[in-house]
């Protein structure tokens, strides 16, 4: 086992300084891939910058995402052929010990690859998906298996497993929700949403990831990366702190930085509704979902008008619409308080 730890750490040294042929990255690849590489990552970078290192560590989850990204790089690397084509030939020069070396990390990925795949048929057998939806004019509280709370929104759905397994803990989102994330710096914690991925090790944050709308991720304690997966390569698009939000068009493929009220956000988990300069038709997509009705315009302009309220959870639809008449200047008609014409006062 540590002739097997002393030729991994061989292999991603060389890798980190740019000195791996074709065929060792491709192994490093593999390696990259089998549980235990962080560890040996982590060695690494403590033996080289231990002080600094170590003082990341302290301060947050600073070396999670940076392990993240050397792990990242492997793919980008073996992705580059004109540094494939560059070291094509100096395997040839390798002494034996580097042979050996190669030969001992392939027989841990051979080896790991049998162990993994029958630990993942194992694991599909005793591992059950687990999935929560939330019709329109519901809202709930989950609880994960390691103790972090989701507040799930209205018309959202949320999938994770009955138990966490392996180095990180990762669930889906559909819609939109707010976390609470029991710290582990040793199992991050990822919400995938889309092509979007958004990982901490600990901290709280809301995702509005509802389909055909603007993604947004806004954190409201703690620190959070974000990325966009896609095609099997990451492009980071933001790391995030308290009172910061960023939101993704998947449409335009931009990125777009922002602020946000941390109160508002956990206003929002505490059941409130809060819109901060927000068109009126964003505002009655949220009130659809929230309060399971239909809202219809007559005037399209009215729709961008821009709203500033908060509404508490006992507040009936008829009330929230009401204030809204009269901050936004329009008139309403409605039918059993289910579905509402809206128009423009004459």
């Amino acid at each position: 086992m540590i002739m097997e730890q002393t030729a991994a750490k061989i292999l991603l040294k060389k890798f980190l300084e740019n000195k791996c042929s074709a065929k060792e990255l491709e192994l490093v690849r593999e390696l990259m891939q089998q549980p235990g590489t962080d560890q040996i990552l982590h060695q690494i970078m403590l033996e080289q910058d231990g002080e600094t290192w170590a003082k990341s560590l302290q301060e947050d989850q600073q070396s999670a995402l940076v392990i993240a990204g050397l792990k990242q790089k492997v793919f980008n690397q073996i992705d580059n052929n004109t540094h494939l084509k560059e070291q094509a030939g100096s395997i040839k020069k390798l002494h034996f010990w580097r042979y050996a070396a190669i030969w001992a990390v392939l027989a841990i990925g051979i080896g790991s690859y049998y162990l993994i795949s029958r630990d993942k048929e194992t694991t599909n057998k005793q591992i059950a998906l687990l999935e929560r939806k939330n019709p329109f004019g519901q809202r709930s509280k989950i609880i994960l298996p390691d103790g972090s709370e989701i507040y799930l929104g209205a018309g959202s759905k949320v999938t994770f497993p009955e138990r966490f397994v392996g180095n990180t803990r990762e669930i889906s989102l559909e819609g939109e929700a707010f976390f609470e994330v029991k710290k582990d710096h040793s199992h991050p914690f990822i919400v995938h949403a889309g092509t979007i991925q958004t990982r901490v090790l600990g901290t709280s944050f809301k995702i509005n990831a509802f389909k055909g709308e603007v993604l947004t991720v806004a954190v409201a304690t703690g620190r959070v990366g974000v990325s966009q997966h896609q095609n099997g390569k990451a492009i980071p698009l933001a790391v995030l702190t308290p009172g910061h939000k960023v939101s993704w068009n998947s449409q335009t493929k931009s990125v777009i930085p922002g602020n946000v009220e941390v109160d508002n956000l956990k206003n929002w988990q505490q059941g409130k509704l809060v819109f901060d300069n927000v068109p009126l038709e964003q505002v009655t997509r949220e009130l659809e979902r929230w309060y399971n009705v239909s809202i219809n315009f007559t005037d399209h302009k009215i729709a961008t008008y821009r709203v500033n309220a908060t509404f508490s959870s006992d507040e009936s639809i008829d009330q929230v619409m009401k204030v809204l008449s009269i901050g936004g200047k329009f008139n309403y008609t409605t039918k059993n308080n289910k579905s509402f014409h809206v128009f423009k006062k004459k």
